[in-house]
């Protein structure tokens, strides 16, 4: 098990089945929803664990937002089949997330993007859902009006890629 003193932005990796629980912002940095994307970004990086053996990330991000007021946004995934021994060996990651904020907004998702063919191909496969609530208010000419919004979402993602030549 990996405590969250330990976990920093250094590309070293837990020990194998661990669990990494990623800070979600500095104490001097304000939480926003768009914060654990570098974290997203850390985990694509070619791997750096020995093996085929997985490891968890938790990572909860909470947020304020002018629109939504103040929620939390969890993700976790586990992380699979980095190789140190082949050249920018990347590792799968299976993954959920949600999102709750006061207004009652929600979302969440289930992803995962996997690497075949002793990392030739690349498969990303994501369902997401969710509903967004909110006010907007507009200044007219003698007055001011607040409209709630609902913003209902859902879709899914397909992405199929292969290399093509040594480094294409």
């Amino acid at each position: 098990m990996v405590n969250a003193e330990e976990t920093t932005s250094s590309a070293q990796a837990p020990a194998p089945g661990g669990v990494v629980f990623a800070p979600s912002s500095s104490p001097t940095a304000p939480a926003s929803p768009t914060g654990g994307m570098q974290l997203i970004d850390e985990l694509d990086r070619p791997g750096q664990s020995a093996g085929k053996s997985g490891n968890w990330v938790v990572a909860p991000v909470p947020f304020r937002n002018e629109l939504l007021g103040v929620g939390l946004v969890l993700g976790a995934g586990y992380l699979y089949g980095a190789d140190e021994t082949q050249d920018n060996s990347r590792h799968s990651i299976a993954a959920v997330g949600g999102m709750y904020a006061e207004g009652g907004s929600w979302s969440a998702i289930a992803a995962h993007r996997g690497y075949w063919s002793q990392q030739r191909r690349r498969s990303t496969l994501a369902f997401a859902t969710g509903e967004l609530l909110y006010d907007i208010e507009l200044d007219l000419a003698d007055s001011s009006r607040k409209f709630g919004l609902r913003q209902n979402l859902s879709g899914v993602a397909l992405e199929l890629a292969t290399r093509v030549g040594r480094n294409g």
